[in-house]
């Protein structure tokens, strides 16, 4: 079915001729609004209500570290090589 709007994922797919991956993060100090109550209890685009979808990551595991382990995943699993 043919879309009559590009959604992003889609327009960096064309951008980059390739997909292009979320990577998450799990900010465990709880200061995302979006999950804490602040603005939202649901989540953002990046993460659902329960996080990221990388929990079993460490609690105490830097941001970067994240960041670099999972970009390794995502590049085995998917045989991808860009990421927002």
């Amino acid at each position: 079915m043919e879309l009559y709007y590009n959604d992003y994922s889609t327009f960096l797919k064309y951008y980059y001729n390739e997909p292009v991956y979320k990577i998450p993060i799990n900010l465990a100090d709880g200061n995302c609004p979006n999950r804490d109550g602040r603005i939202s209890t649901g989540g953002c685009t990046f993460c659902d209500a329960t996080g990221s979808g990388f929990q079993c990551l460490p609690d105490d595991m830097s941001i970067a570290d994240q960041i670099a382990e999972n970009k390794a995943f995502y590049k085995k699993r998917f045989k991808c090589e860009r990421f927002i």
